[in-house]
């Protein structure tokens, strides 16, 4: 059974509301049907009820009744309606729900684990603590064709078309550990007032409305390819796109312009500063602010337009933002259609004018937008004794409620199918394009604003082990493979997003081993998330041998939970996640014998806790392909590339690791080791 929706809107400093059980979850794929979401809205509170709302950029176009420029990638408008709303009073009660969800919800990527390794889900390890982040990040498009669309934005500028477009484009990544994990670790580091944690699932009953009469909006078959699945969305987002309250005030904070936050507190000053007097952060702000203005003035009483305040500095965690306020108060016969129709998109994420700089996003930018720099809220009706009376509100009116929106920025839209331990993840990223912009800073710009999500420290480390005297002078062989175990390690960096300064880390490897003597001596490198690194040198004791070979063991003997996931990500890096591993080989070792061998749910052969295998079948070399869930160790790629060696990669089954004629282990640290499985000697002698 689907696990129902919910949606938590989070603000920092202030009690969040917590929406669950929805009564009733409208989805519009297509333009018509999001043409419904105003009268749906109004239904739905003239019932009493409150109400989430999420819109994709794309459905300003659709709700005006203007043709897409692109094909929807999520819904237009995803509605969902309660009974009301829960309160979590402070961030430690937050925090508390998101951990009591993480222990059930959690479970559900347990449980695909627990099916797969045949372990009860209550009990797989490292669904608790295990690591979460994101990693594999890659733009939707290349810094040149960044470049080029902003040469493009400025002949329109040029022309005069517009003052002023916000360009945008996606970043993707893949998403690891829980989202509700994921999202307790990022709403830790940005506290921002608008926070958002959602499961937008299928509910099951979006084709039936709990109250037939109130809920025009339906779903309907999508005309164009799009993502139907359930997804999560967490945002962090610092911006107000209108707060509303009864009697019909409303208020704007457009946010335009961006400076990054240093460590050191006299330069995190100085970009404050800079940003607050910058002349081109304040005319894209103006501009911004006036185009808010226009927009409220379309839709509220004449005169009563105010800007509060202009040209505001505020920090976040990783970059200073510049916002001004501006106030109104809606007139008596706004509906909803008409506010959405003046308002939607907020015109920070578009440019100014609205409409034709509108054309030209769709023109320039290559797919949609999404939930990116649409807008996500929550709205309530009125009490019942400010609804009634002499001069009340219609019900359902926006004169007859209250609630908070903010812009879609700084969110991550989350697939929640998984694919080999991992979800997809789409990240928007944009900044507004003035006619003296320099497209590499904002370029820049861009990837700042990112890196609430990219700078995420996942909690583990990555660590490279290998003998100390491998790369001595004359020793080619050997500097080969130490430059594989860099490689390796560069590679898990890139993808996991770690700073490495490579350079650095040769010349602290060069002055440790300069200094050992000739003993056998193992070098171990621990890099941790922000670039800093343990390098570390010890001793290398003999290994106890029987008649010249190791002994070796099965997991499953030794320890629990030792049936391998082949899609878990952790077992394609080398990272100090690694406690099943380490457990395995340790109690191998208080036995007499040298590894412990896993394998996975489909029962094949993968590697060692601290070796790679090699098996002789029908007297040739095989070793279990990446595929089975293995780290692409180097000494083993060193020997599958032996061609006097001639060994191959092939599945490997546990009635032929029994049945083979020989064992090899190998590792960095020791070479090869001719091996025998406890309880079986291989047939042929010791190479």
């Amino acid at each position: 059974m689907p696990s129902p929706s919910f949606v938590l809107f989070d603000p920092a400093n202030a009690p969040a509301r917590l929406y669950l059980q929805p009564l009733d979850h409208g989805r519009a794929d297509d333009a018509a049907a999001a043409r419904d979401m105003p009268d749906w809205l109004g239904a739905q509170l003239a019932a009493g009820r409150e109400v989430a709302l999420f819109l994709a950029f794309e459905a300003a176009d659709a709700l005006a009744g203007l043709p897409l420029a692109h094909a929807p990638i999520t819904p237009l408008v995803e509605a969902l309606s309660f009974a009301g709303a829960q309160t979590l009073g402070d961030d430690a009660a937050v925090d508390a729900w998101l951990a009591t969800q993480l222990a059930t919800r959690g479970c559900g990527d347990a449980a695909v684990h627990a099916a797969a390794t045949h372990a009860p889900a209550a009990e797989v390890p490292g669904f608790g603590d295990a690591p979460v982040g994101l990693a594999g990040w890659r733009p939707g498009i290349s810094a040149a064709a960044h470049a080029a669309a902003l040469q493009r934005i400025a002949a329109y500028l040029a022309a005069g078309d517009s003052y002023q477009i916000d360009y945008t484009f996606p970043l993707h990544a893949r998403a690891f550990g829980h989202p509700l994990a994921l999202y307790r670790a990022l709403r830790r580091r940005q506290p921002t007032a608008y926070r958002c944690l959602a499961y937008l699932g299928d509910d099951g009953d979006r084709d039936a409305p709990s109250d037939p009469g109130a809920s025009p909006l339906q779903p309907s078959p999508p005309s164009r390819p799009m993502r139907t699945s359930a997804r999560w969305v967490l945002s962090l987002s610092p911006e107000l796109f209108f707060s509303l309250q009864t009697g019909g005030h409303i208020a704007a904070r457009p946010m335009k312009g961006t400076a990054p936050r240093h460590a050191d507190p006299v330069r995190d000053a100085q970009a404050a500063a800079w940003l607050g007097a910058d002349p081109k952060n304040r005319a894209e702000n103006l501009m911004i602010l006036d185009l808010l203005r226009n927009d409220l003035g379309r839709i509220s009483t004449p005169g009563s337009v105010r800007v509060t305040r202009r040209f505001n500095v505020e920090p976040y965690a990783q970059v200073w933002q510049m916002t001004s306020s501006v106030s109104a108060e809606l007139a008596p016969s706004i509906h909803w259609r008409e506010l959405w129709a003046a308002l939607f998109p907020c015109g920070s994420v578009v440019g100014a004018p609205k409409h034709r700089s509108m054309q030209i996003i769709g023109e320039l930018e290559p797919q949609a937008r999404g939930l990116y720099t649409g807008a996500m809220g929550w709205l309530q009706p009125a009490p019942h004794h400010a609804a009634s009376g002499p001069g009340a509100a219609r019900p359902g009116s926006p004169q007859a409620a209250s609630g908070v929106f903010s812009v879609a920025i700084r969110t991550l839209d989350i697939d929640d199918r998984l694919r080999r331990g991992t979800r997809a993840v789409r990240l928007g990223l944009g900044s507004g394009v003035v006619a003296d912009s320099d497209p590499a800073g904002e370029w820049g710009e861009c990837l700042l604003k990112a890196r609430f999500a990219t700078g995420l420290d996942p909690g583990f480390g990555l660590i490279e082990t290998f003998a100390a005297r491998l790369g001595a002078p004359g020793d080619a062989q050997g500097t080969q493979r130490i430059n594989a175990h860099l490689q390796r390690l560069a590679r898990s960096a890139r993808y996991f997003g770690f700073r490495l300064d490579l350079r650095a880390l040769r010349a602290a490897m060069a002055a440790a081993h300069a200094k050992l003597p000739a003993a056998p001596h193992r070098t171990r490198i621990e890099l941790r998330h922000d670039g800093s690194y343990n390098l570390g040198t010890t001793p290398l004791a003999d290994l106890p041998r029987e008649e010249g070979r190791v002994q070796v063991l099965l997991a499953q003997t030794l320890i629990e939970h030792a049936v391998l996931d082949p899609d878990d990500l952790f077992l394609r890096h080398k990272t100090t996640h690694r406690s099943r591993y380490d457990a395995a080989w340790k109690a191998a070792e208080a036995q007499g014998a040298f590894d412990a061998l896993f394998f996975n749910s489909r029962g094949e052969l993968c590697e060692g806790g601290r070796s790679s295998v090699f098996v002789k079948l029908r007297g040739r070399w095989f070793t279990p392909p990446l595929r089975c869930g293995l780290l692409p160790g180097v000494a083993r790629a060193a020997l599958l590339a032996d061609a006097s060696f001639g060994a191959a990669e092939r599945i490997i089954t546990r009635a032929e690791l029994v049945a083979a004629e020989d064992l090899l282990l190998t590792n960095a640290l020791r070479g090869i080791l001719p091996a025998a499985l406890h309880g079986g000697q291989p047939s042929s002698p010791a190479p």
